[in-house]
């Protein structure tokens, strides 16, 4: 099973294109701390694609904090050197604003909605 979940802070604005068929696609990279490694952040390259693609390049922002679930994919290629080379990103599949409500509000994300229950209403569990 190929199965990637991130959370992480965007290194910079993400960049939204167009294939020559017109369909969108967003190219950005995220910052994820390593969980109970002091100091230490993997930088991981990620792509989305049509609405998603264009959701991300509207509402996020860099420095602006993002969870996503998708698939890790492998690029091979040759450089221009004539090198062999291999590139991994995450294929996006989902995303999730992971800033809270006034950091999201902040950078012009939309907040997210929550619903408060009412402390006398009974709970299913």
């Amino acid at each position: 099973m190929n199965s990637v979940n991130l959370m992480g802070r965007l290194t910079a604005d993400p960049e939204l294109s167009y294939t020559p068929q017109s369909t969108p696609v967003c190219s950005f990279a995220l910052a994820v701390d390593r969980p109970g490694v002091k100091d230490k952040t993997d930088f991981i390259d990620c792509v989305a694609w049509r609405q998603t693609a264009e959701t991300i390049s509207k509402y996020l922002h860099k420095g602006g904090k993002i969870a996503v679930t998708g698939v890790l994919t492998v690029n091979k290629y040759q450089d221009r050197d004539g090198g062999n080379r291999i590139r991994y990103e995450v294929l996006v599949d989902r995303f999730y604003f992971a800033d809270s409500r006034r950091e999201a509000q902040r950078q012009g994300a939309p907040a997210p909605e929550y619903q408060e229950i009412p402390e006398d209403e009974d709970l299913p569990f």
